[in-house]
């Protein structure tokens, strides 16, 4: 049966230098069932571990149309991924994943075909819930094409109780990037992170939210989405829809008075500027992203070089106007920014607390 499910991730063959690793997989509760969700699991894991670094993956489905062009579902678990999968490659698509979708900065996509994972509820007999698995081949699911790339990318919000057509909108470029980011595997292991799922979304016309009851009735905006032109996103004007914010330079921080509070910001992996005026500012502190608008975005900047908490207020007021709460406002922010860890408090260089 293990063979059977995972036929279409089987190597063809195999010589003495291919190198095996080999485990014993104890099985979950819910005997057979369990067993084989298990195997699912520490697969996984495994092929996770291995594309750590050099790939980009997030928690999607993928399907690919005759062309070779990938869309990939992208939902947190129990929110119809593979119930959508099912369908999807039995209407036309080829199956590429339902799990793991994984591909190189330049859009190749690493096909994963392996068993689905459905979600069965408690039965008659005493079984818990449990998730069951069932081979591609035994469903039916179409091949995907050779070479498979990465056209679109899509978030899927199910509502059961929603009355009306499926919508199919773009999603702004901060708000997807949150939700990739929520959605990824091994990111914090990629040079410049942020700045890579930036150029993907370039590459595939940004993402869109496919909002829905039924799968079989949103499936035709999908085949529509796939056939139109994919366009790199930008500003009305033309000008880049992100950029990448200068990397901090603790060597260029300047001495600091011993009196009062400077604020500097915290280490982190990547930044990337975004918004209509690109006054906005996604920031990555270790695996945990951070939006920042309105004067959020000005304290950060201003902090790059280590700033005194008492000359922030002057610096917010000569770029937004002076305000009877201006200092209360910097302040709260400051705590804001210091309480999620994006900025911190010192008193002189090399001190940090």
């Amino acid at each position: 049966m293990l063979r059977e499910q995972w036929r279409r991730c089987l190597m063809p063959s195999s010589s003495p230098n291919d190198r095996v690793d080999h485990e014993v997989i104890e099985p979950l509760e819910g005997g057979r069932a369990g067993y084989l969700y298990a195997v699912q699991m520490r697969v996984t894991l495994a092929a996770v571990a291995a594309g750590t670094g050099r790939l980009l993956m997030w928690h999607a489905a993928g399907l690919s149309d005759k062309e070779g062009r990938v869309v990939g579902l992208v939902a947190a678990s129990g929110t119809g991924k593979t119930t959508a999968t099912a369908y999807l490659a039995t209407h036309g698509w080829g199956y590429v994943t339902d799990e793991t979708l994984a591909c190189t900065p330049d859009g190749q996509v690493w096909p994963y075909p392996k068993p689905l994972a459905f979600r069965r509820p408690p039965g008659d007999d005493g079984t818990l819930e449990h998730k069951s698995s069932v081979g591609p081949d035994e469903l039916g699911l179409g091949e995907a094409a050779d070479r498979p790339t990465l056209h679109r990318l899509v978030l899927l919000d199910r509502q059961a109780d929603r009355r009306g057509e499926p919508t199919l909108t773009p999603v702004p470029l901060a708000e997807a990037m949150l939700a990739l980011v929520g959605q990824s595997s091994g990111l914090v292991a990629l040079p410049l992170p942020l700045q890579r799922f930036c150029a993907v979304l370039d590459r595939v016309g940004g993402a869109w939210r496919l909002t829905y009851t039924e799968i079989s009735e949103a499936a035709p905006e999908l085949d529509r989405l796939m056939t139109e032109p994919t366009v790199a996103s930008a500003q009305p004007d033309g000008s880049p829809s992100w950029l990448p914010e200068p990397a901090d330079r603790p060597d260029r921080r300047g001495p600091v008075d011993p009196q009062g509070e400077i604020v500097w910001r915290a280490p982190y992996v990547d930044a990337v500027a975004c918004g209509s005026d690109l006054d906005e500012i996604l920031v990555l502190v270790g695996s945990v992203p951070a939006h920042l608008r309105g004067i959020g975005t000005d304290i950060w900047r201003a902090a790059g070089d280590g700033v005194a908490e008492a000359d922030l207020v002057g610096l917010i007021e000569a770029a937004h106007g002076p305000h009877p709460e201006a200092a209360a406002m910097v302040g709260a922010a400051v705590d804001d920014l210091v309480q999620a860890s994006v900025l911190v408090r010192g008193h002189r260089r090399g001190e940090r607390r």
